[in-house]
């Protein structure tokens, strides 16, 4: 797995001057707008999210079927995917909350704890997209996968409305729901969506496992 690792550090690098002008953007929009939190949300998704373009490089060209007649399983495959992204997900996420803290500093924006807390829920937010988005660009490549996932969202948000009515109609009141939510300490409330959060990636790995065990290149 150590090879596949390298591999996908190696392809990423070939976007190193996105990467820059984009920070460079980043951090000029955060100064000029006071808003710290800006370069963290945008840091942490957009830049991230170049990970899975690693899996669309495999694809291209049969590059897959070329991979797999190294001593490479599907599984370790699988598993080097969920490990790369949450390796390079996490050290952009470490990288922008360091700049939005110096950023903070200076135009001493929001309370430093303030801060800390979106960061903190940033996080498994960006798990989340990973166990949501890996199965999708696995199943149907980097074009169908968008499609796939842009329904599956609006399949989510329709499911969310009717049990909200449906639990309405039944007489709970979803705002006392959530205000008692948010009335939890701060440090359960982040522990119990991180450890939501990478439950929901396990699951999401299971299926991508099983995924690939069942294409064909």
């Amino acid at each position: 797995m150590k090879g596949l690792v390298i591999k996908d550090f190696n392809l990423i690098k070939l976007q190193k001057k996105f990467f820059i002008v984009n920070i460079a953007i980043a951090i000029a929009i955060s100064l000029m707008n006071n808003d710290p939190v800006f370069i963290l949300g945008y840091q942490t998704f957009v830049m991230s999210m170049f990970t899975l373009s690693t899996i669309t490089y495999d694809e291209s060209n049969n590059g897959n079927a070329f991979l797999f007649t190294l001593p490479i399983s599907r599984n370790d495959y699988v598993r080097e995917k969920y490990a790369f992204s949450l390796l390079v997900g996490s050290g952009f996420w470490l990288l922008s909350l360091v700049m939005a803290v110096i950023i903070n500093n200076i135009k001493g924006a929001m309370p430093m704890v303030e801060l800390l807390m979106t960061a903190f829920l940033i996080f498994p937010i960006m798990v989340i997209l990973y166990a949501v988005m890996i199965p999708f660009q696995l199943k149907f490549g980097a074009e169908k996968g968008r499609m796939a996932i842009v329904g599956a969202v609006g399949i989510l948000f329709i499911t969310i409305f009717l049990l909200i009515k449906i639990i309405t109609a039944f007489g709970v009141n979803i705002k006392n729901v959530f205000n008692n939510i948010l009335l939890l300490k701060t440090t359960v409330l982040i522990t119990t969506v991180i450890l939501v959060s990478f439950v929901l990636l396990f699951i999401s790995m299971k299926i991508s496992v099983l995924i690939m065990i069942n294409k064909e290149f």
